[in-house]
C-alpha cells in the first residue's frame, strides 16, 4: 500500500489478506526461526551496539 494513496478501505483488506492467508503466517514463523537461530533479542541488539559503535569510531 502507498502511503500517498493509503485509504482505510485498502489498508482494512490488507491487514484482512496478512491475517487470513497461511501463506504470511508460515513466512513469518520462518523469519521467527531464523531469529532464534541466530540469537534472538539479544543477539541482535548486541549487533546493533556493536555497529552504531563502530559507525561512530569511523571519521567522517
Amino acid at each position: 500500500i502507498r502511503y500517498k494513496r493509503l485509504r482505510v478501505d485498502a489498508l482494512r483488506q490488507t491487514v484482512f489478506e496478512l491475517l487470513e492467508n497461511p501463506t504470511y503466517r508460515n513466512a513469518a514463523k520462518e523469519v521467527q526461526s531464523s531469529l532464534i537461530n541466530a540469537g534472538g533479542n539479544d543477539r541482535a541488539v548486541e549487533l546493533l551496539e556493536n555497529f552504531v559503535e563502530q559507525s561512530t569510531l569511523v571519521p567522517v
